[in-house]
């Protein structure tokens, strides 16, 4: 149902709520600027951090971050759920409702982050990191796991602070978001600046990026609760039911989020596995490189999803599809246009940029372009279905593809290096999520919402 204009108003004075189009204006307008600012800043952090580490550390340091990927799915799909919820609530002026669902999300991350650094310290002592992280020489073994120690510390630190982003997306407040990630970026690249000229090592280089990460978690999360007058700590708010709707409700997300970091973080470890962690840094700058080329729609995504959930609760299924056709015309335009100037200049970019021993084949080149432009597509796709709570389906057959991407990775990954390991990912994407995926928006959007 509509809401009445009365209570259109009273939305926008209490939250900044307005028309889906100024929201996307502003919210788009802003994370250029953030966006602009986090890629300029890991543009200059990468030759930084390649050259102080070199090939076989760098590789190291990538892998180390793929895996503490992981950790991010226990999030058990809470805080996209949280997106959905809050704006649902607070399209129907319901604040009371999205105050609890805030702080449910928080008590209940809170809780889930006690459990898993539980876990973690008692199986410990059985964890070989160097052997992971494809430190086959063992030479750097006490630093890999000193590193990794404190990388795993710092992010499970954060782990409840890192749906703040999202909630503020949920409010419509997701230029100050932005603002929060600019000064993270730019806190960042200080810090590992700061690292490499004091040769603080692999845990120093963890120190600057991940502590970076835990300052702007902190001073977002006090921003929230201390800038909207209906928001308020309340340790009582957290009620069982509430937290197991959230954990019920954000399954599929779940589920999906270990999919998806299976899809686009798996590949390190398995280079690192059956090759070693020098050959993860080609594969991982490449990556790196032509990932500027999604950029827009990372720009887009966060004011998009909590821009459709709203017109979704509102019923208003005309402004949806406008804005999709729009955003999947703009997205693919560009993302396609970056790349075909990618596959002449790779070469020389990451020559230049990272280093000579990071410079890929063609092959390489070719498929990274290639994956580039299905991800775009797909990043368009889940935008929208993630936003009509229509993840069932997605759950299954990302699952789907996760474990054939994984399978079809190692097996072309021995046949063909790593042009196989990546040959495997698109096969798996490609057939497994990009086709489902396609005809489950177009039942969205023809208004399919049951």
């Amino acid at each position: 149902m509509y809401l009445q204009s009365s209570q259109l108003r009273k939305v926008e004075e209490r939250t900044g709520l307005g028309h889906p189009y100024k929201f996307l204006i502003q919210g788009i307008s802003s994370a250029i600027g953030a966006r602009g600012i986090a890629a300029m800043a890991n543009f200059f952090a990468v030759p930084l951090t390649m050259k102080y580490l070199g090939a076989e550390r760098y590789g190291v340091w990538v892998t180390l971050t793929s895996v503490l990927a992981y950790l991010t799915i226990f999030d058990m799909g809470i805080g996209s759920t949280a997106i959905n919820g809050i704006a649902e609530a607070l399209a129907n002026n319901d604040y009371a409702s999205a105050k609890q669902q805030i702080n449910s999300v928080y008590w209940t991350l809170t809780a889930i982050t006690i459990l898993i650094a539980t876990g973690i310290i008692l199986a410990w002592p059985l964890i070989q990191w160097p052997i992971i992280l494809g430190d086959k020489t063992g030479q750097n073994a006490k630093e890999v796991t000193i590193a990794a120690g404190t990388a795993v510390a710092i992010v499970l630190a954060s782990f409840p602070l890192s749906v703040t982003p999202r909630i503020m997306g949920a409010c419509q407040k997701i230029t100050l978001s932005n603002y929060w990630n600019s000064i993270g970026s730019v806190l960042s690249l200080i810090a590992v600046v700061v690292a490499t000229r004091l040769k603080a090592g692999l845990p120093g280089l963890v120190v600057a990026v991940s502590g970076s990460t835990l300052i702007v978690g902190i001073g977002s999360a006090v921003w929230l609760y201390r800038h909207f007058d209906w928001l308020a700590v309340d340790f009582l708010d957290l009620r069982w039911g509430a937290a197991r709707k959230l954990l019920a409700t954000g399954l599929p997300f779940f589920a999906i989020g270990i999919s998806g970091i299976i899809l686009f973080q798996t590949d390190n470890i398995i280079i690192a596995q059956i090759l070693d962690s020098r050959h993860v840094t080609p594969y991982s700058i490449t990556w790196k490189l032509f990932s500027y080329a999604s950029l827009l729609q990372m720009i887009a995504l966060p004011t998009l999803w909590p821009a459709y959930a709203d017109a979704f609760a509102r019923r208003d299924l005309s402004w949806v599809r406008k804005t999709y056709r729009y955003n999947l015309l703009i997205v693919m335009g560009s993302t396609a246009a970056f790349v075909l100037v990618l596959l002449f200049a790779a070469k020389r970019i990451i020559a230049v940029w990272a280093s000579p021993d990071a410079v890929p084949t063609f092959g390489l080149i070719a498929g990274m372009g290639v994956w580039t432009i299905i991800a775009s597509l797909s990043w368009c796709q889940s935008t929208i279905l993630g936003a009509a709570a229509k993840v069932k389906g997605q759950a299954i057959y990302t699952a789907i593809g996760a474990i054939v991407n994984v399978i079809a990775s190692v097996f072309l990954g021995h046949l063909f290096g790593l042009v196989g390991i990546i040959m495997g990912t698109l096969a798996a994407y490609s057939l497994c999520i990009i086709v489902p995926q396609t005809l489950e928006v177009q039942r969205v959007l023809r208004g399919n919402l049951s």
